[in-house]
């Protein structure tokens, strides 16, 4: 029976490696007639054909290793959800519409099923891998005799997927003295011969104000004769971590060469905008948040006043963003280490930051983006902080406030962000206990009064205008416009949204990946009325025209869960000279290095690599988001989702924002990835999640006493969902 079960899984996984090698390497057929007869393949070559062959293998392999690999549901509903994602995004990246689908709903399935599995198991075992560290290593020498193996019984956090009871029921038998000296295979009786179980349990060590364990204490593999033998790794050197300075400086001189491409640096157009505001040239207004308004402001004056040039200044700003931006990766970078983190982990973030042209480049800009992504960075961090901690020290509660504070200042759509986590991590901390509360609760406080200050001070005090009302609209304006460019209205429809759009040039503005043109066409002068009017015609045509609607809203947002999409309509790099220069001409001249333009040009012939389209395009970075997010809810220790909240949000914001798949709105994503990783490798080392805990057993027996009988003792198994 063991052999034919064997037989059957070999057999399924081959059937499922033909199949997702087959759908990785095929797309709908183009546009081009010439080209339509079949179906265009996105690894043409015979080289990367063998490699996606290779790589598939390999993940199947390790497959085999895993005991009851396909029992994650939520993991399959996930790969469903990011294939259903890629397969209609693919077609509406051709034509903006889902007519690829429809006309060749064969092909449709085979992409759409043929990928469910792979992206299932890509993400089964990534969690395996951060539940059981050492799962897929070779097992170490036995060197302690088997007293000294005895004296360390499995911990209680010691649980599998392949038998989530074994590591609990090897404690009750620790405890009875009946553990054995080759470990805690003996208490299982005639079960001895099992399959082996790799365990992980906490080790008592803690960082600094954390009460979160930094490593993993015990690891099972199989001894001779098929018995399970538990190993202390208390032996093992403590990690050496060096100081976040090293990780900073290694990253700094990473992007050293980035630097020199683009001195002085580069000026975003909404920071052209900006200047333009700061220098008198055009009316202050908060559409791009007034704190970086009040930053261009200091870079321009310090620049032409004490400096000279206006090259000087932009040279100090994005000198200046830089090392910070260096030093909070390098101390994330360490946080991870500092959480337990797996070492590849650690290593990776560090290659990530250091390596992937996002950062360098962003680094060097002068844009709002960047310091609100380090903002969100370093508050995550905090929230993180807090969770971990007994009694945060006051080094952490002023992070906390003061992080909170910029991500309200430096974007408008941060005091939802912040607002909400932090009302979820103060009612998390009441139901805890204690007197953790504090710590989120001035952090509210704190952003309270400095939203009151920017509301109801600073702006009537600078004469700025408010926000423009369309700024969070792109969703609704969308989905009208591609209404109206697809179907006829009726007289009623027609005069409420031509009362604020002209209708007769909604068809020709509308691009379903960019809301900006359909935005720059909402009239001035409209009336509380008129618009009342218009979004209940929007809410009358979302009943009548759904379909419409659901396309016009993911044509706006897919890139941001695709990954390797690059947007067509957006420069995804700001590198070199920027469009809205000439309203500063005379008033602010700065030099636009030509290397730059060579430097985008570049970069953008190596999208034609699909590894840097998946390390660059933030579809990925969604990809990670919401994979730790769903992972973590079947574990025990989902508190750290809270933590994640931040993210979320931001992933949120991206769908609702005017541009599909923009590299900018996603910038707290990259910087975030590692981390979301980081805690969910840190979750993982509590266990899986039980779906019912059982009460204590009673004994009514007279002259005895109670004795509680725990979930693995009472037979209860873990379920994995």
């Amino acid at each position: 029976m063991p052999n034919a079960r064997a037989s059957i899984k070999t057999a399924l996984l081959a059937l499922l490696w033909v199949l997702a090698l087959v759908a990785l390497n095929l797309s709908f057929p183009t546009a081009n007639p010439a080209e339509a007869a079949a179906p265009a393949r996105v690894l043409s070559d015979a080289g990367a054909w063998f490699a996606a062959m290779v790589a598939l293998g390999l993940l199947l392999y390790a497959a085999t290793r895993i005991p009851r690999v396909f029992s994650w549901i939520r993991l399959w509903v996930l790969a469903a959800f990011f294939s259903g994602v890629v397969t209609l995004g693919m077609g509406f990246a051709q034509t903006g519409t889902a007519e690829l689908l429809t006309a060749n709903l064969g092909l449709t399935m085979l992409l759409f099923l043929g990928r469910v599995p792979v992206y299932y198991l890509g993400m089964a075992l990534l969690l395996h891998t951060f539940l059981h560290p050492r799962a897929f290593a070779f097992p170490p020498v036995q060197t302690a005799p088997p007293a000294r193996q005895a004296a360390y019984p499995p911990p209680r956090g010691s649980q599998s997927m392949d038998n989530p009871a074994h590591g609990t029921q090897a404690r009750i038998a620790f405890n009875g003295k009946a553990a054995s000296a080759g470990g805690y295979a003996a208490s299982q009786g005639a079960a001895a011969n099992r399959a082996p179980v790799h365990g992980t349990a906490s080790a008592p060590a803690h960082d600094a104000g954390d009460r979160m364990p930094r490593v993993a204490a015990h690891t099972a593999y199989s001894g001779a004769q098929g018995q399970t033998v538990s190993a202390p790794n208390a032996a093992e050197k403590p990690r050496l971590l060096a100081p976040t300075w090293v990780w900073s400086l290694a990253i700094l001189l990473c992007w050293l060469p980035y630097l020199f491409i683009v001195w002085p640096g580069t000026v975003s157009n909404d920071s052209i905008t900006q200047l333009a505001e700061a220098l008198g040239v055009k009316a202050l207004s908060n559409g791009n948040p007034l704190a970086q308004t009040g930053l261009v402001w200091l870079m321009a004056h310090i620049g032409l006043g004490l400096l000279g040039t206006a090259d000087a200044g932009i040279a100090l700003y994005v000198c200046a963003q830089a090392l910070l931006m260096a030093w909070l990766l390098g101390y994330t970078v360490r946080r991870l280490w500092e959480s337990g983190a797996p070492a590849w982990l650690g290593w990776l973030a560090l290659l990530l930051y250091a390596l992937c042209p996002v950062f360098p480049v962003f680094a060097f800009c002068v844009g709002k983006d960047t310091n609100f992504a380090m903002a969100v960075l370093w508050f995550t961090l905090m929230v993180w902080r807090v969770l971990g901690s007994k009694w945060p020290p006051l080094r952490t509660v002023v992070g906390l406030c003061l992080s909170a504070v910029l991500c309200v200042l430096l974007r408008n759509a941060g005091a939802g962000l912040v607002g909400l986590t932090l009302l979820v991590l103060l009612v998390r901390q009441f139901i805890k206990g204690g007197r953790v509360w504090w710590a989120p609760l001035m952090a509210l406080l704190t952003t309270g009064a400095a939203l009151a200050l920017l509301y109801l001070v600073a702006l009537p005090k600078l004469n700025a205008l408010p926000t423009p009302a369309t700024e969070n609209w792109s969703i609704p304006l969308q989905q009208v416009a591609r209404t109206v460019a697809s179907v006829a209205l009726d007289s009623e429809e027609h005069a409420a949204i031509d009362a604020v759009m002209p209708v007769a040039e909604i068809q020709s503005a509308y691009d379903g990946e960019l809301s900006d043109p359909v935005k720059a066409l909402w009239r001035d002068d409209v009336t509380p009325r008129q618009q009342a009017a218009f979004f209940a015609t929007w809410l009358r045509l979302g009943q009548k025209h759904p379909a419409t609607y659901l396309s016009a809203t993911f044509h706006n947002s897919y890139g941001y869960l695709y990954p390797g999409y690059v947007n067509p309509v957006k420069p995804t790099f700001l590198l070199g000279m920027e469009g809205r220069t000439t309203r500063i001409d005379g008033i602010f001249d700065f030099t636009v290095n030509p290397r730059a333009d060579a430097l985008k040009a570049q970069l953008k012939s190596l999208f034609a690599y699909a590894p840097f389209r998946l390390v660059t395009a933030p579809g990925g970075y969604g990809w990670v988001l919401l994979f730790a997010a769903v992972a973590l809810l079947g574990l025990r220790r989902r508190e750290n989702l809270v933590a994640m909240l931040p993210a979320l949000f931001t992933l949120v914001g991206c769908f609702a924002s005017a541009v599909n798949g923009y590299f900018r709105y996603a910038m707290p994503l990259y910087f975030l990835a590692p981390v979301l990783l980081a805690l969910l490798a840190q979750a993982a080392r509590g266990g899986v999640r039980r779906r019912r805990e059982p009460q204590p057993a009673k004994n009514t027996q007279p002259g005895t006493t109670h004795r509680r009988v725990t979930p693995e003792a009472a037979g209860h198994t873990e379920v994995a969902s």
